[in-house]
């Protein structure tokens, strides 16, 4: 789900206009909250972090170049705040209540999770920030600091990692292809 914004509303926060600034923040929070939820995979640290980034943006929109620009540098504050948030979160208990019936859609949906978790938080966050935030590969260089051909490898890396772990499941082949 890529984040649309309107530019002029982009540019009348910049500007220091807090009508628009308050509505660009209740525009954004909803993205800000599923990306550090998909990184944190916990919902109060996700918030915290969500909204901290939103507390990043209503303190520095002043010094944002251009509002095209703001995506981007959006994701950049939520990412850098959630794998911030991330090194101080205790590791997760696996709970074997959750493991359900395979052939089950929404026990599906949980062992898909369960792999995304596995992966390496930079193999995830690229592969969240490509397929859920629909960035390209130079937007998320910006993100994460990284050139665009180490985001198009880590993705690579991340969709094989991917196959192997839901391969290792009695999964469903539209499963598998979706990740491909």
């Amino acid at each position: 789900m890529r984040l649309i914004i309107e530019l002029d509303q982009v540019l009348a926060a910049k500007e220091g206009d807090r009508a628009s600034l308050e509505k660009l923040l209740e525009a954004v929070w909803p993205h800000a909250f599923r990306i550090a939820q998909s990184i944190l995979r916990n919902e109060t640290a996700a918030e915290d972090a969500a909204q901290e980034a939103c507390v990043a943006v209503f303190r520095t929109i002043s010094t944002l170049r251009s509002p095209d620009a703001f995506p981007a540098w959006f994701y950049r504050l939520v990412v850098r705040q959630a794998m911030s948030d991330y090194k101080q979160l205790p590791a997760p208990v696996p709970n074997p209540a959750t493991i359900g019936d395979p052939t089950d859609s929404h026990a599906l949906g949980i062992d898909v999770r369960a792999a995304l978790d596995a992966l390496p938080l930079g193999q995830r966050t690229t592969l969240i920030l490509f397929h859920y935030a629909g960035l390209t590969s130079k937007e998320i260089g910006a993100v994460m600091g990284v050139p665009p051909p180490t985001v198009r490898f880590r993705l690579a890396q991340a969709r094989r990692s991917m196959r192997k772990l839901l391969d290792r499941g009695d999964y469903t082949r539209s499963t598998r292809e979706a990740l491909s």
